[in-house]
């Protein structure tokens, strides 16, 4: 269950819930045979809506008569943003989205939605393109873009041009970082991470395109929503609010976790290499510690080391394996 300060919100309330992304997830409840009850919750545990799951289609499309519902699972519901979601009508194959009283706000006319952030929500057409609108519909950056863009963070979305660069549009769709980096991922507090080619070292850049920083060549930073489906920049449907990890650690943390083939190691944001890259695993930077998994041979043996690791290379908690 998700917790605040280690307390338990909710312990043996609901039958499932999904990681939150955001400031609100969404979880199914207990119920009766026949009956689909889900609610959406915020990060002290409170409900913030609860509906069944046939009122919530039949705001998009008419219910059988029988009373089945379309199939739909969990991961169908994505998070409120900006007090709206999307939602999908199966028989017409389009989105639209609505609000937290499951009144459809923007109608359903969209081949592809995302959520908003910054006001704005990257949609599709008919005819595949990508566009955004505003939080009442209205489309402010038109159909141009074929590749689907980011979503907008500090005021910035990543864009893919005809030779798949990527660069940076503001929400008046004026080119405000060119094209020309082979991967970037989304803004954050004013900077990002982007690299011109692999091979080349990876920069932080910050909102006008400066170089920060540029980093050792050979390492790569974790953006682990960018999938091989070819979604970019830190945005797949599947982790619509994702942040590039070393990007929030860079810029919260001071320091991030970066990747040299399969080793990892730390470096911080002026580019300094703080641990180098031989641990098998590290993850979850926060307050000078991580986990860390490292694997070594020493006399003819593999020895495995767990625990937390500070960013000084000592463990502050290591776990030892039972010999048993």
């Amino acid at each position: 269950m998700p917790s605040i300060k280690g307390q338990p919100l909710g312990t043996g309330k609901y039958m499932d819930i999904l990681p939150f992304t955001t400031d609100n997830t969404v979880a199914r409840i207990p119920s009766p045979m026949g009956t689909w009850i889900v609610a959406y919750i915020d990060t002290l545990g409170k409900e913030i809506v609860r509906f069944d799951v046939k009122k919530y289609i039949s705001i998009v499309q008419p219910l059988s008569k029988s009373g089945g519902i379309s199939f739909i699972s969990l991961s169908d519901f994505l998070p409120f943003a900006n007090g709206l979601t999307p939602i999908k009508s199966d028989l017409k194959k389009q989105y639209g989205y609505i609000n937290k009283n499951l009144q459809l706000i923007i109608p359903v006319t969209f081949n592809k939605a995302r959520p908003f952030s910054d006001g704005l929500a990257a949609v599709q057409n008919e005819d595949g393109n990508w566009g955004f609108i505003d939080l009442k519909g209205k489309l402010v950056i038109p159909y141009t873009y074929s590749r689907e863009p980011s979503r907008f963070m500090s005021g910035l979305a990543c864009v893919k041009n005809k030779d798949r660069l990527k660069g940076y549009i503001n929400k008046s769709n004026e080119v405000v970082i060119a094209p020309k980096y082979e991967d970037a991922t989304v803004f954050y507090k004013g900077y990002a991470l982007v690299r011109e080619k692999y091979g080349t070292p990876a920069l932080m850049i910050d909102s006008t395109g400066k170089v920060v920083t540029t980093f050792p060549k050979d390492l790569s930073y974790i953006d682990n929503a960018t999938p091989s489906a070819g979604i970019y920049g830190g945005d797949s449907p599947d982790y619509p609010f994702y942040v590039s990890e070393t990007l929030k650690q860079l810029v919260d943390e001071g320091k991030g976790i970066f990747s040299y083939g399969t080793s990892y190691g730390l470096v911080d944001k002026y580019g300094k290499v703080i641990l180098e890259c031989k641990y098998d695993h590290l993850s979850d930077y926060h307050n000078g510690k991580m986990f860390a998994y490292k694997s070594s041979f020493i006399d003819n043996a593999t020895k495995h080391e767990y625990g937390i690791l500070k960013d000084d290379g000592e463990w502050a908690i290591l776990i030892v394996p039972s010999e048993f």
